[in-house]
């Protein structure tokens, strides 16, 4: 399924936080799959108001979600190269699952 948090109710820093700690949690359970909803918001309130379900603004400004994004994928496209460059083989889904773990306890937002 989807996920968000939108910025009507979170502060950026407070969605990315949010999202962090739902990546990990949906890791640690083994979920497959956990996407964000959306890149860019198509969502307004009744008063036109942007509700926010965003990795980038309305302005165009990449949120702190965006970055835990974009950092989460450099590091996992790191880490199962060097997996294969070591190992000869791609990491199993519990290794990975493991590792992505410790990466997202200490990141910070």
């Amino acid at each position: 399924g989807e996920y968000g948090y939108p910025a009507i109710r979170y502060a950026p820093r407070e969605q990315a936080a949010r999202t962090q700690q739902l990546i990990r949690t949906a890791l640690q359970w083994g979920c497959p799959f956990a996407l964000y909803w959306e890149m860019y918001n198509n969502e307004l309130d009744k008063d036109g108001k942007q509700r926010g379900f965003w990795l980038i603004d309305d302005k165009g400004l990449k949120q702190p979600v965006y970055y835990l994004h974009q950092r989460f994928l450099q590091w996992a496209r790191g880490y199962v190269a060097d997996s294969v460059r070591k190992a000869h083989r791609l990491p199993t889904f519990d290794e990975y699952r493991r590792k992505a773990v410790e990466f997202l306890d200490a990141y910070r937002v």
